[in-house]
């Protein structure tokens, strides 16, 4: 069998070290661990199951005292049992590198409750830890070393009730057999480890009254062997994890009570359907009480004290047989339970109060879309009205300006009936443009001059606007009538008067026409031809 003696040496000599001897006595009196006889009579007997009587314990010996005979690492003190002084009793027990071979657990601890040392390493001690050691535990300080993580084996860890102090350390998640953990009443700080996760085979955990802060961990939802779950009286913030309801396993209690967790209750507690004590009070949880809650059939105990909670209690079985003193200062609960607030209306009511409000609002939206709609089209309506139908020559590039005529309706007729300028309706083209034949609506007959574009810009613009200008002013037999122009991003054209015989190139050219001018009549033309260039130079 392995030895566990340095093992024990560093478990003891931690939790021990510093045990005021009169505490422990308050728990042991019961064991007669007061008397030294008592005392006496454990060590004589754990020597005697030893194996090998080692020479180191020759002076213990019936008949005598470790207190005045000086036995080989035993020593004495005074102590005191309540308001009584007690006479002395065995204190520390050190026995390194003795040569001791037994059992630690014939050794009756409980018999000696006041002492404050016990070294027995780098001995050949067999055997478990005695249960009866976590008796000598009262007002343990300092802090939790991360050396416990080094016994592998250990299955129980109880150091409730003293000051110890710093935070828990991460390593004790290594303790794979690990089935308890009761650190509560200490003064414990930090946040919980989330390591804590990998404690597959954690039943018990008990960190409550100590002041840890920080948030819950959503790695607890890993152990899922958990029965019980004591993190009440500290300082945890945030929300209950929702991972709180992979606990499955959680059957005795949930106590997250008198801490300063916040936002709404998860609806997976209803998970927890083994759960029979859950205490939430002393928080800052809002929102209603999720109806999931009446899902946990073996919920026996459900306290939701001093929260911000509102709303109608569900209607399960655990609501109707409840105290008020579990919904007691709260924001608004209300419920059928004597001492509590009568809802205003049945949930029936406030469901056909939901609906129709819903159907209000669909509703309400098309109308107002409607509404919005004809204010529109009455605001285009009257500034249509107001715009004028004759416009003239303007600044503006985006504008058809056509004497006598709506310049908008008359550039959508023009694209229109030239297909958007098609090739079909091509009459003659030059160096400037192409010029289109275009019958508008009405049935007028109209030649379009598209001028080809140029690369100048705004001042090719303004240039050709002033021009368009004076055009349109002249009045004189030999020029063609200008009716209006187009100045467009995508097209620059002239609305002249459409004159059925073509130009005077081609009458030229052709001989039948070209008989019918004699000298006189040909020197006629050139006259009032060379009058309107008049007109037209600067």
């Amino acid at each position: 069998m392995a030895t566990i003696a340095p093992i024990f040496c560093l478990l003891l000599r931690w939790c021990i070290l510093f045990l005021p001897a009169a505490d422990a006595a308050r728990h042991h009196h019961g064991h007669g661990g007061v008397h030294l006889g008592s005392q006496i009579a454990a060590l004589l007997q754990w020597k005697s199951t030893l194996r090998n009587s080692s020479p180191a314990l020759d002076s213990w010996q019936q008949g005598t005292s470790p207190c005045s005979s000086n036995w080989t690492g035993v020593a004495c003190a005074v102590v005191h049992h309540g308001r009584r002084r007690a006479p002395l009793a065995v204190t520390e027990i050190s026995l390194p590198n003795a040569g001791l071979d037994g059992y630690l657990g014939e050794l009756n601890l409980s018999a000696l409750p006041f002492l404050t040392l016990i070294d027995l390493h780098l001995n050949s001690l067999h055997g478990g830890i005695p249960l009866a050691i976590t008796s000598l535990q009262n007002k343990i300080t300092g802090s939790l070393p991360p050396e416990l993580s080094n016994l592998e084996k250990l299955e129980s860890i109880t150091i409730h009730a003293n000051s110890l102090t710093g935070s828990i350390p991460a390593e004790l998640s290594s303790i794979a057999n690990l089935y308890l953990l009761d650190l509560s009443q200490n003064k414990l700080s930090g946040n919980i480890p989330p390591e804590f996760g990998q404690l597959k085979n954690l039943q018990y955990l008990d960190i409550s009254s100590n002041k840890m802060s920080g948030s819950i961990p959503q790695e607890l939802g890993s152990c899922t062997k958990l029965v019980s779950l004591r993190i009440n009286d500290n300082y945890l913030s945030g929300h209950l994890p929702t991972t709180i309801g992979s606990l499955g396993g959680l059957q005795m209690l949930l106590d997250v009570s008198n801490n300063k967790l916040t936002s709404k209750l998860p609806t997976e507690l209803g998970n927890l359907v083994m759960l029979e004590v859950l205490n939430l009070s002393h928080n800052q949880f809002s929102g209603s009480i999720p109806s999931s809650i009446c899902s946990m059939v073996s919920l026996s105990t459900l306290d939701v004290s001093y929260n911000d909670l509102e709303g109608r209690l569900p209607m399960g079985r655990l609501f109707q047989n409840a105290s008020s003193k579990w919904f007691l200062h709260n924001k608004d609960l209300c419920g059928n339970i004597s001492g509590m607030p009568a809802c205003s209306s049945t949930p029936i009511k406030e469901y056909h109060r939901a609906r129709i409000h819903h159907l209000d609002l669909v509703a309400s939206i098309p109308v107002c879309i409607v509404v919005i709609l004809s204010i529109v089209a009455l605001v285009m309506i009257l500034r249509k009205r107001k715009r004028p139908q004759i416009t003239a020559v303007t600044d503006t590039r985006d504008v058809l300006s056509v004497w006598n005529f709506d310049g908008k309706l008359v550039f959508e007729d023009i694209t229109r009936v030239t297909e958007n300028f098609s090739d079909r309706y091509i009459i003659g083209s030059g160096g400037f443009g192409i010029v289109y034949k275009a019958q508008l609506q009405g049935g007028r007959l109209v030649t379009v001059k598209k001028l080809h574009p140029t690369e100048e810009g705004i001042s090719d613009e303004k240039r050709f606007l002033s021009e368009i200008e004076v055009l349109t002013k002249i009045r004189h037999r030999s020029i063609v009538k200008l009716y209006g122009f187009c100045s467009h991003p995508r097209f620059k054209f002239l609305v002249y008067d459409y004159i059925d015989r073509g130009n005077l190139h081609d009458i030229l050219e052709n001989e039948d026409f070209a008989k019918e001018l004699d000298c006189v009549e040909a020197s006629r033309r050139c006259q009032r031809c060379c009058s309107s260039y008049l007109l037209l130079a600067p």
